[in-house]
């Protein structure tokens, strides 16, 4: 690559950076770094995988240019030593330029996907975010075998340093929405967002007249809990419960925390008889065989159910299932 192909590519690269920054998303922004450097280097493929850290494994987020049935492939590719040139360059967050293909042993197993997909050489760099931690691989393929010259890695230096931006950008802001969004113990909608989409199905309802299901829940003697056992024993109470509610809950379903020990349950109802026995559930769940470290825990339940037909705003429909919830408190107060 030549001193002058080089710097058209720092022109692309500050272009795509300020196009960023103006809100892009990852995916066009790679898709455009993936075309800036396919024109620069005409006789490239160019791939970008991500990193997933559960699964220690790798996925495609943009590789245009190579067949579909090998990025199908090789999506959830594991990490590992001897992994094709994106595997090993993932475990060891290490450049790793191959070559030959035919000729590497890291690429016996993956062989006739190669030849599949007319690629003999690959070079490929982790991306790593400004922490260190492990974004994804930027990968250029070759037809025929070679090493990168001193302009390629160069090029590759730059072009996966703005991939690890954009990807990077992509993660915290998906971070910032999760915080904004969820309950930072539990992990479930907070008050805000469960408000949110309890609006927006009851739009979707008045849409398609689907009744919906509304329970309110709330822990007895949670007070208690925190006094005699202390605020760890709370969190681990309130995190338990989430855990139920969403372990009985539906893909449609809502679990929200609306504050303190207070949760509500939301569900789009597609026959009469279905809040009955997801009331059956609740009501076995968390008042019958729920218990933390030895301690039985028990819920009161309160259900409020809603027609698109009716004039009730969602606040009022959460107010109605607070006050059967409170009815039945005193119901099992009176029966304990």
């Amino acid at each position: 690559m030549s001193a002058q192909l080089l710097l058209k590519a720092h022109q692309g690269l500050n272009q795509a950076l300020r196009q960023l920054a103006l809100g892009c998303g990852v995916k066009q922004t790679l898709d455009s770094l993936i075309g800036l450097a396919e024109e620069i280097t005409p006789e490239v493929r160019v791939s970008v995988l991500s990193y997933d850290s559960d699964s220690q494994t790798l996925s495609t987020l943009s590789a245009p240019s190579l067949p579909k049935e090998y990025n199908n492939a090789i999506d959830g590719v594991a990490v590992g030593p001897t992994v094709g040139s994106c595997g090993k360059a993932a475990f060891f967050k290490q450049e790793v330029f191959t070559p030959d293909i035919y000729d590497d042993p890291n690429w016996e197993a993956f062989l006739p996907l190669a030849k599949m997909a007319g690629i003999r050489a690959c070079w490929s760099l982790p991306v790593v975010s400004s922490r260190g931690n492990l974004l994804g691989t930027f990968a250029l393929y070759l037809d025929t075998p070679a090493l990168p010259s001193e302009f390629d890695q160069e090029f590759m230096s730059l072009m996966s340093s703005v991939a690890a931006v954009a990807i990077e950008k992509d993660e915290v802001e998906k971070e910032l929405y999760y915080a904004a969004t969820h309950d930072s113990l539990t992990g479930v909608a907070n008050r805000h967002q469960f408000c949110a989409r309890l609006d927006q199905l009851m739009a979707a309802a008045h849409r398609t007249g689907a009744p919906l299901a509304l329970y309110f829940i709330d822990i007895n003697n949670f007070k208690r809990f925190n006094d005699n056992f202390g605020h760890s024993f709370g969190d681990r109470v309130l995190i338990k419960v989430a855990e139920r509610l969403r372990s009985i809950s539906r893909d449609m379903d809502v679990v929200g925390r609306l504050g303190g020990d207070e949760f509500v349950l939301l569900c789009p109802l597609q026959q009469d008889t279905c809040s009955e026995a997801i009331h059956s559930r609740l009501m076995n769940e968390l008042q019958h065989q729920l218990s933390v470290e030895q301690v039985d825990v028990v819920a009161s339940i309160g259900l409020a159910l809603w027609e698109p037909a009716e004039d009730k705003s969602a606040e009022q429909l959460i107010a109605e299932a607070d006050r059967q919830m409170y009815q039945n408190k005193q119901s099992l107060k009176r029966a304990g």
